[in-house]
């Protein structure tokens, strides 16, 4: 129920993430955090251990806790995924992992324990959003624009929209015939951190920061 749970000793290797080296969208999740989330970590801290957080840098902390706790490096999302509850595991590698919400939809409906994990303070997880683009000087240029046109629309986003993914139109809904809870957890103004557009720059200069102190701090089986 609280973030700074994974990082007790209850929880000790039982937090599956894939390999932020590898992927720069959790790089980016810690970066974010010590931009934009040091008072909602600070204020859950208070909450889990009873006591006021006295550090200078919550998220920091965060990172370098998680490190220490012995989590599950995995490769990809979806073997963090199957690390928890995959078919024909009868104990959990670990209880717990974080992964795409697509990799969740997708591996719901195979022979899979699991359910997703909501109402964690101060989020479960985090948003960010995605893009089409359209290169310059496309040889293609109204098929292209087409295409973006078609990506917006309701039949266009059906693929998205089954596994939870919200359309980038605001009159296309999103998330029918998705898992349980995907798309009830995007609507969330607070259930997730959501990644801020206007802070890449900022993230893109943390992110070796942070980076080097999850690995100076990593402890692993």
């Amino acid at each position: 129920s609280n973030i700074w749970q994974l990082t007790t000793p209850a929880w000790k290797g039982k937090f599956a993430i894939t390999a932020p080296t590898q992927t720069p969208n959790e790089l980016e999740w810690f970066s974010e955090m010590e931009l934009h989330g040091q008072k909602q970590l600070a204020a859950a801290y208070d909450a889990e251990f009873h006591k006021k957080y006295t550090g200078k840098d919550a998220a920091r902390t965060l990172i370098v806790d998680l490190a220490k706790n012995e989590p599950i490096v995995e490769s990809s999302l979806g073997t963090a995924v199957l690390s928890v509850g995959g078919p024909g595991v009868t104990k959990a590698h670990s209880t717990i992992a974080l992964a795409h919400g697509a990799t969740y939809a997708t591996r719901i409906t195979e022979k899979t324990n699991i359910a997703m994990c909501q109402d964690m303070d101060p989020w479960s997880g985090y948003l960010y959003p995605d893009f089409i683009v359209e290169t310059t000087h496309s040889a293609y240029k109204y098929e292209a624009e087409l295409f973006i046109y078609y990506a917006e629309t309701a039949i266009g986003n059906a693929p998205a929209s089954t596994g939870g993914g919200e359309s980038g139109n605001i009159k296309v809904p999103g998330g029918k015939g998705g898992p349980p809870g995907v798309l009830a957890a995007e609507k969330s103004p607070t259930g997730f951190l959501h990644l801020s557009l206007s802070s890449l720059k900022q993230d893109a200069a943390l992110e070796p920061v942070v980076e080097k102190l999850w690995l100076k701090n990593l402890v692993t089986r």
